[in-house]
């Protein structure tokens, strides 16, 4: 009984986190269209659609996997069942996450990058890891805005979402076939996963940043600790955030001064918190009982 009820949790889970994300993809590009009215120049409108297909695609993907992974059972008190995308807390995340449900961890995610996104957009050159570069005149700030942070991260981190999904089936299939340890398997992930993702992103954004060697060096550093991130906490939305934050305040530099985007970031993270709190008194640190693996 408590087999189903963790299997149905795991389907449940996987249910609401990809309808939260096709609703997401779905309203940026339905406001961005009725904003527009359409798009007259092809290629902007090629380029909208490209992130759309891609992103649904990709998310195709990790469903499959998620489903063919439902019914391969064998050493899953080994190996868990966690893709690293809907699994908060599951082996070989960190147990801890288990306290917390993906909203909780996403509004978490939300105050945490905020802060960092502050401090960094303070103390250095803050970049944008999309591998688009300015928009067509044709977009206003809020077209833009809307499009490199609300439609372009969600379709490049279900980009890395898949490869991870994959090198975590991969990684499975090879500790059962060798007969990994545990721990073997743990360190694999930890280390294996967030490298392919670093590389994933290299490659996304290599003509971008071809000419600037500094440039891809972030780059891959910025989606390897992605990688790290998500293998960690075992879920999709915190890589997420962190993504769409970055390419947040760097939109918002382009069209307004510091001062403002400073104000307007700080302004933001004190209502998430303040929302956060109000949502979840009482169990600020997770309320649920700590299972392992």
């Amino acid at each position: 009984m408590k087999m189903v009820s963790i299997k149905n949790k795991r389907i449940l889970n996987m249910l609401i986190l990809s309808g939260v994300l096709i609703a997401v993809m779905l309203l940026a590009s339905l406001t961005l269209s009725l904003i527009k009215g359409g798009f007259d120049e092809p290629n902007v409108l090629a380029q909208f659609q490209y992130y759309q297909i891609i992103g649904t695609g990709f998310l195709m993907g990790v469903i499959i996997f998620f489903i063919i992974e439902l019914f391969i059972l064998k050493d899953d008190n080994k190996f868990g069942n966690s893709l690293g995308f809907s699994s908060l807390g599951e082996f070989p995340a960190i147990p801890l996450f288990k306290r917390f449900t993906i909203l909780q961890i996403t509004l978490l995610s939300i105050i945490f990058f905020g802060i960092l996104g502050i401090l960094n957009f303070t103390l250095t050159d803050q970049k944008t890891f999309t591998g688009v570069g300015t928009l067509s005149q044709q977009f206003t700030a809020t077209d833009s805005i809307l499009f490199s942070s609300f439609v372009i991260p969600i379709a490049e981190n279900l980009g890395a979402a898949f490869v991870i999904v994959v090198t975590f089936f991969i990684l499975r299939y090879l500790g059962r076939k060798y007969d990994f340890g545990k721990g073997t398997f743990s360190s694999f992930a930890l280390i294996l996963i967030p490298i392919i993702t670093g590389l994933f992103g290299l490659a996304w954004h290599l003509w971008r940043y071809s000419g600037s060697e500094l440039d891809l060096i972030t780059v891959f550093i910025f989606w390897t600790i992605g990688g790290f991130i998500t293998v960690v906490t075992g879920v999709f939305t915190p890589f997420w955030i962190m993504h769409l934050n970055n390419n947040l305040l760097f939109d918002l530099s382009r069209f307004f001064s510091n001062e403002t985007v400073l104000i307007t970031a700080v302004v933001i993270s004190v209502i998430m918190v303040v929302v956060y709190v109000f949502v979840y008194s009482g169990r600020l640190l997770g309320g649920k009982k700590v299972e392992n693996v």
